[in-house]
C-alpha cells in the first residue's frame, strides 16, 4: 500500500493473494483488475528502496475493510 499524504520512513507491505481464503483478517481487495485477499498477518516493514512501482489504490471501503483487519492484527481495541 502507498499514500502519498504520508511520508513514512519505513513504509508497512502487506502482501495480496489471489487464491487465499477470505476471512476478517483477510479484507479484500482489487489488484491489477482481479479481487485479492490482503494476508494482514504477514505484514512487514521494507526500506522504501525496495519497493516497486506503485500498484494503484485501495478504494475507501477497502481501506476501511483494511484498517479493521490491523485493528485486530495489532490488538488495538
Amino acid at each position: 500500500m502507498h499514500s502519498g499524504e504520508l511520508d513514512l520512513s519505513t513504509p508497512l507491505v502487506v502482501p495480496t493473494s489471489r487464491s487465499a481464503q477470505p476471512g476478517i483478517l483477510r479484507p479484500g481487495v482489487m489488484v491489477a483488475g482481479e479481487q485479492a485477499q490482503v494476508m494482514t498477518e504477514q505484514r512487514a516493514c521494507v526500506a522504501r528502496e525496495r519497493l516497486g512501482e506503485l500498484m494503484g489504490q485501495v478504494s475507501r471501503t477497502e481501506l476501511n475493510s483494511l484498517d479493521a483487519a490491523l485493528i485486530l492484527v495489532f490488538q488495538l481495541d
